[in-house]
């Protein structure tokens, strides 16, 4: 959604009154004076306020834009975003390009807050990629404050906590899963184990077009068990082995978490790489062996490099006053065995 005139003006680059102030040698209310053509301000004091106004924006034109990416996410995710933000950092070397990342299934929510507003204090503007929880939500609208744009990535947080969004239609991802899914599997009942991972605006909405589509079109489909891995190889691998072993090996997995390589080995050992139809997300070199194999059958993937662009455009345009809005029809990638290379 663009922003309204008053969010524009706040988020505006330029020097503050207390920067001028500070250069001219002058208080802050004569600087409010002049800029602001009131009297009682001689000729000389006048000069000496616009030329350290000119000084500092002249300083700050020739200075290179400052963008943190911080990324609460899955090992495999966080790399990927790493890689992309330095792809595109050697196509735009006008702006430094920083990038903060912690593993989801391990990171304390507390301290990650908190670096999400150390990042911002020498950057011009930040990017998150994060779930929603209260200290993450208190840190985003923290930075807000400041006159920083925030730009929420790859998974969205409330809209009082964020300048914009760049991200693809996840509730169409996980329809399209369901799609998929509906049209491989013909048991009559034909079980369906979902994997979740926690509290990320993207899975939910994934999760939420899965059911719908299951439910109005695939009826001969159940979700019989939904395990929340928390982006933990470790504890995916656990729980998937021990949900199979104990209930059977299902006819359908759908992973809107990471750890599909955890998955995946399960299913070699159980032998049951070629009877269960598994489709995840996300692009990688784990997911790409588990495609090139056989063991999964989609991937549903986004382009990366694609949105680090967006979220830098938006935020250039924040930092201008320019009008911007919510990139969030990003294009989704259905990607096979045959068309991942």
């Amino acid at each position: 959604m663009t922003q309204s005139t008053a969010e524009k003006r706040r988020i505006r680059r330029g020097p503050s009154v207390e920067e001028v102030a500070v250069v001219a040698g002058v208080g802050t209310a004569t600087v409010d004076r002049v800029l602001n053509s009131r009297g009682n301000v001689s000729d000389a004091t006048r000069t000496r306020v616009l030329d350290a106004l000119d000084a500092l924006r002249k300083a700050d034109a020739t200075k290179r834009t400052r963008i943190a990416f911080i990324c609460e996410a899955g090992d495999s995710f966080n790399r990927s975003l790493t890689d992309a933000v330095k792809a595109v950092a050697w196509r735009r070397q006008e702006l430094e390009l920083t990038v903060f990342t912690a593993s989801s299934f391990d990171v304390e929510i507390v301290p990650f807050a908190q670096q999400i507003e150390r990042e911002a204090e020498s950057a011009d503007g930040v990017v998150i990629v994060a779930r929603e929880h209260p200290a993450i939500l208190r840190a985003a609208r923290a930075v807000m404050r400041r006159g920083k744009p925030v730009i929420c990535l790859a998974t969205d947080l409330p809209r009082s906590c964020r300048n914009g969004f760049v991200g693809s239609n996840e509730h169409a991802a996980g329809a399209a899963a369901a799609g998929l899914m509906g049209d491989l599997i013909r048991s009559r009942n034909g079980r369906i184990l979902f994997i979740a991972c926690g509290e990320y605006h993207a899975a939910k909405d994934r999760e939420r077009g899965f059911r719908t589509v299951l439910n109005s079109e695939f009826r001969h489909l159940n979700i019989e068990h939904r395990l929340d891995v928390k982006n933990d190889p470790e504890l995916t691998y656990q729980v998937v082995k021990r949900f199979m072993t104990e209930s059977g090996i299902p006819h359908g997995i759908y992973s809107v978490a990471g750890g599909n390589s955890a998955v995946g080995k399960v299913l070699q050992e159980l032998g049951a790489q070629q009877h269960v139809v598994f489709i995840g997300h996300e692009l990688n070199p784990n997911s790409r062996s588990l495609l090139t194999s056989g063991i999964m059958n989609y991937l549903i993937t986004r382009d990366q490099e694609q949105q680090v662009m967006l979220s830098l455009t938006m935020i250039e345009a924040a930092l201008n006053g320019r009008p911007y809005h919510d990139q969030d029809e990003s294009q989704v990638r259905i990607v096979c065995r045959h068309t991942c290379s």
